[in-house]
């Protein structure tokens, strides 16, 4: 294996256009960006006829590079994708479906919870079966193939059994085994799959998974270039990365150089803030934002870290009304509501029914729908139904659709019974949505409990006697587009990775955010609080590293007692002020106060 050292980033693209023919691995500081040499590369690359692909870590990292692409020529949109949608690709092939008997189909997080429900027919206390699950999803993270020697009680073998037996009912995959399932699949299919004839370029491979690693290795065996931060950091995709990546890299490709960025750019300014309550602090934090963008700074260029959604929509709020536009990145967002209880299940029962109405097959949404309000009866009969389709070597569909077309007193199943309700509802909102006017479509789904928020009735469209229910289907709980090129971002902490601005804003830095509480509570063991500071300030170097030239950290000293136990901040003391319960708050441990201007004496 070959090595060699660059200083710069302009050295560092010289040397990429220069090697060819190989495995190159790229280590760099997690504050040194280096997207503009990637790219240069891969247009090199397709200029010269070969196809290259630049594979990302999360849909953050990938739209950067989308952002970057007119500028450098050949490159179009097929040329960037994530690691997520190349494990996706792989499982849809039909060659790999066979082998695997499941597709590409997501459990999203509101699946998941139902899932959960599921699983908790096989006893295991809740707690006890979320730890349970937590040590599953690790290792289906990192094994390559179905090896379940990792097993090690009968406890764990039968819920493990229960957990695999519910996912093949409903031909779906969880995110984190998606590349490990793409692994078995390319090296079980009959006839064999070869690796791809193109060059792959990953950016942030140390925040993948080990099985992710794997995946990239089969399927690009010979031209694979690798780059990613020397700082254990993690993208917001992979919950379980493989920090030994570059190590193992560099030890199965022999032809493989190592290429190290070591660049001498000195550290960007700190500055921090401290304000008496989050309101004070909202409103500070907005007004130094006014003030660097008054001075030049582009909206682009400046980043403003939240602990959370809620944070992240009052600071665009703060902004809109000294109009700054900001465009919150809230990523994947969980539908609100409990799946248990009828009345809180609104916004779950509508998103499933959605599903649906696109695709009838869709069996994961199907077992949403047919457990909504009742899960103790439900997931009883379920497991009942799953036990009959087997004994009648039916698939779940066709066992479902063969009974409720049969009548109820000559069929072999009569638990069927409990189900046959939400089927029953299913059917009448199908044919009432087959032609629909606007205003009778509204009042259908305020009459099944689903009301239509206005933003869904906008997606209705426009015409009085015709609501485009497909439109609603495809984008009623669709993420927000995102943000042009010249918007001021905000986004939480844990989707800052691969983001590099010259201003970065870290908002609410106060224990119990950054660190969260488990960190720095007594009520957790040492062993616990110390994996879990070394956790924390991981994510913090990684928002750090965002900031090339100012980093802003701001925190405030007090907030409601409810607030404070509602958000799990860690408090030091309580007091009333004017009737008002307070509570003092404790400032993060990754803070330190000398050069420190202090707002607080204002309030």
């Amino acid at each position: 294996m070959g090595a060699c050292t660059v200083s710069s980033i302009s050295e560092l693209t010289r040397v990429l256009l220069a090697r060819r023919d190989f495995c190159l691995c790229v280590k760099h500081a997690a504050s040194d960006d280096i997207i503009e040499s990637l790219l240069t590369k891969a247009s090199r690359l397709k200029t010269d006829g070969e196809r290259v692909l630049i594979v990302c870590a999360d849909d953050v990292v990938a739209a950067r590079y989308y952002s970057r692409l007119p500028l450098f020529l050949g490159l179009s949109n097929e040329n960037i994708t994530t690691m997520r949608e190349l494990s996706s690709q792989v499982l849809a092939r039909p060659e790999i479906r066979r082998t695997l008997g499941r597709g590409p189909r997501v459990l999203d997080d509101n699946e998941h919870d139902v899932l959960l429900e599921d699983l908790k027919t096989s006893g295991v206390r809740p707690r006890r079966l979320r730890e349970m699950l937590k040590f599953f999803y690790r290792n289906l993270s990192h094994c390559p193939h179905e090896d379940t020697d990792w097993l090690l009680t009968a406890e764990e073998r039968t819920v493990y059994a229960l957990l695999t037996e519910n996912l093949a009912v409903r031909q779906a995959v969880l995110p984190c085994e998606m590349a490990s399932l793409a692994c078995r699949g390319l090296l079980e299919a009959e006839p064999a799959v070869g690796g791809e004839p193109a060059t792959a370029i990953v950016d942030g491979y140390e925040t993948l998974s080990e099985a992710s690693q794997f995946l990239l290795d089969i399927l690009f065996p010979n031209c694979l270039i690798v780059a990613g931060s020397t700082s254990e950091a993690q993208s917001f995709a992979e919950p379980y990365p493989n920090f030994q990546g570059f190590s193992s890299f560099c030890d199965t490709h022999a032809n493989a150089e190592l290429i190290e960025l070591e660049t001498s750019r000195p550290a960007g300014e700190e500055v921090r803030l401290s304000y008496a309550d989050p309101v004070a602090e909202f409103e500070g934090v907005t007004a130094a934002i006014a003030s660097h963008l008054a001075f030049g700074i582009a909206p682009r260029d400046v980043l403003v870290a939240v602990p959370n959604l809620t944070w992240g929509r009052r600071v665009v709020a703060e902004l809109a009304r000294k109009g700054i536009r900001a465009a919150l990145d809230e990523g994947p967002v969980k539908i609100e509501g409990d799946p248990r209880t009828f009345e809180r299940c609104e916004n779950l029962r509508l998103a499933a029914f959605l599903k649906l109405f696109l695709d009838s097959r869709d069996f994961t949404a199907l077992r949403s729908w047919l457990g909504f309000g009742d899960w103790l009866l439900r997931s009883d009969a379920f497991l009942d139904l799953m036990a009959y389709a087997q004994s009648q070597k039916l698939d779940m569909q066709a066992a479902i659709e063969e009974l409720h077309n049969q009548a109820a007193d000559i069929r072999l199943f009569p638990t069927f019974t409990k189900l046959e309700g939400p089927l029953a509802e299913l059917d009448a909102l199908r044919q009432a949505c087959a032609d629909i006017s606007r205003k009778d479509a509204i009042t259908l789904f305020a009459q099944h409990k689903m009301p239509l928020d206005e933003h869904m009735v906008e997606m209705l469209g426009p015409h009085p006697q015709h609501a485009d229910i497909t439109e609603l289907a495809s984008h009623g709980f669709a993420a927000a587009p995102a943000a042009d090129v010249d918007t001021l971002i905000v986004a939480p902490y844990q989707r800052c990775y691969g983001r590099h601005v010259r201003v970065t804003f870290l908002t609410g830095l106060v224990n119990g955010f950054l660190p969260g509480l488990d960190a720095v509570d007594d009520r957790y063991t040492i062993d616990h609080r110390s994996s879990a500071l070394n956790r924390e300030r991981k994510l913090f170097e990684t928002i750090k590293a965002t900031a090339s030239e100012k980093l802003i950290c701001s925190y405030f000293q007090r907030d409601r007692i409810e607030n404070a136990e509602r958000l799990n901040m860690q408090t030091t003391r309580l007091f009333v002020k004017d009737t008002t319960r307070y509570a003092t708050v404790a400032p993060s441990v990754f803070l330190t106060h000398q050069g420190e201007r202090n707002d607080y004496e204002r309030y």
